[in-house]
């Protein structure tokens, strides 16, 4: 937890504020389905932004890329969520 304070929870130790700096986010959106399943894997993967949603259908229509790339608790919790 040393010198991450504001970015990790302590009771958890989540990170909530997640920014890619690996990514050039203005040519990734050259490419709009590429860009929203990315988009979709970061927010899944990192957690949402203070008031920000995820479309369902956003979801469900980017799924056979997203399921390979989420962890298997995750990719089995989300498909929960969809499909229950």
């Amino acid at each position: 937890l040393v010198g991450l304070s504001g970015y990790l929870c302590e009771s958890s130790a989540i990170i909530t504020d997640m920014r890619n700096w690996s990514v050039n986010e203005a040519r990734l959106k050259k490419y709009p389905k590429k860009f929203k399943a990315w988009k979709l894997e970061q927010q899944l993967t990192y957690g949402l932004d203070k008031g920000e949603k995820i479309n369902r259908k956003e979801l469900i229509k980017h799924w056979l890329i997203l399921k390979d790339r989420l962890g298997p608790q995750r990719r089995e919790t989300v498909k929960f969520l969809l499909w229950s």
